[in-house]
């Protein structure tokens, strides 16, 4: 999406467009902070999202400018976010099965998945597919894992493959909120 500054865009607008831009990458970040303080199944981890991304997410000071850079700084942040939270669920492995759980969390977790699996079709559709390349050679360097599949991949089978990560992210938390709703509701902390 282009953020242009013309006359008719006021200072409002770019501010909703920023706080549009950066909500998704702010909701997954405190979604996992809450859960972090909670002790709940740690699917996502607020520290080990680049501090760069979170930085770009700042709420807008009174007065503040917001140009269409930030804008773009604030959808870039988001996608990064996103992106690294489906690749931190998909790493993620339950030490125990007596894991205390929040229903309403997994719930916003799974929306925020489909919220950035959506954002990352929209800019892949606009043709920005290298700005997506980025933020995956990005969040796999992070991780220490090679990247050169990465950077071979057409832009079809880069799209493909971003849609897997985010499906088969949702899809695991999907079947967690299935087996806290079987289970009843959430279940005591483990003893330690």
């Amino acid at each position: 999406m282009e953020y242009t500054q013309e006359p008719e865009n006021s200072a409002e607008l770019l501010k909703a467009q920023y706080e549009k831009e950066a909500g998704l990458g702010r909701g997954i970040v405190r979604n996992a902070s809450y859960r972090k303080e909670r002790n709940l199944a740690e699917f996502i981890d607020p520290g080990k999202f680049p501090s760069d991304a979170i930085a770009e997410l700042k709420p807008v000071k009174e007065g503040e400018a917001i140009t269409p850079e930030r804008i773009k700084a604030a959808e870039s942040a988001s996608l990064t976010i996103s992106f690294d939270a489906a690749l931190q669920i998909l790493d993620f492995k339950a030490i125990s099965s007596q894991v205390r759980e929040d229903p309403k969390s997994l719930e916003h977790l799974r929306g925020s998945l489909k919220e950035g699996f959506d954002k990352f079709n929209q800019v892949g559709k606009a043709g920005k597919l290298e700005d997506l390349r980025e933020v995956a050679v990005a969040a796999f360097t992070r991780r220490s894992k090679d990247t050169q599949g990465l950077e071979k991949l057409d832009p079809a089978k880069l799209s493909a493959w971003f849609g897997k990560v985010f499906r088969d992210a949702y899809s695991k938390i999907a079947q967690k909120e299935q087996a806290v709703a079987s289970y009843g509701s959430v279940r005591p902390p483990a003893h330690q």
